[in-house]
């Protein structure tokens, strides 16, 4: 017995795409709290893991089927159907008042001094974390093989004895 599908709500949205070659260019052709059809000049294999962003609105999914220039994609969790259609378009394009936005993802982010500080910051605490467990096992294993120096004697007497 089939199962009876979601409807789909057709619309032309632009978005941008994931994929593992990097950042393309995409339209939704439709759209449900399950999925959507996306169509892109090279869309990606079947099985991919593709994340798909339209201003704030992000969705992960899986391609399920690939036709020749579109593909179909179930969310992992549910589309958040009228945030992607509020959504202004995350792709670069003439603004209002006739100049273009620069693409955001064309340059490295620069981070300030402080955000390097706190990083550095994050990574030595998690160094420190690291070497301390790493020095409470190697402790551990070293107390082990003490205890087990010290019961192996009177251990292999009472074997004898039994």
């Amino acid at each position: 017995m089939f199962k009876s599908r979601e409807p789909r709500e057709p619309v032309i949205l632009a978005v941008r795409i994931r994929l593992d070659s990097g950042w393309v260019d995409a339209t939704i052709r439709n759209i449900s709290t399950k999925g959507m059809k996306l169509e892109m000049a090279n869309p990606p294999g079947r099985g991919s893991f593709i994340e798909i962003r339209r201003g704030s609105a992000v969705v992960v999914g899986q391609v399920r089927w690939v036709d020749e220039g579109s593909c179909g994609l179930l969310a992992q969790g549910r589309v958040p159907v009228s945030q992607f259609k509020a959504a202004p378009s995350a792709v670069s394009g003439p603004r209002p008042n006739g100049e273009t936005e620069p693409e955001r993802r064309a340059t490295a982010r620069v981070m300030t001094a402080e955000e390097v500080a706190e990083r550095s910051r994050l990574k030595a605490m998690l160094m420190q974390k690291a070497i301390i467990a790493a020095a409470g096992i190697a402790g551990a294993a070293f107390i082990g093989s003490l205890m087990l120096g010290v019961l192996e004697k009177p251990m292999q007497m009472i074997e004898k004895r039994l």
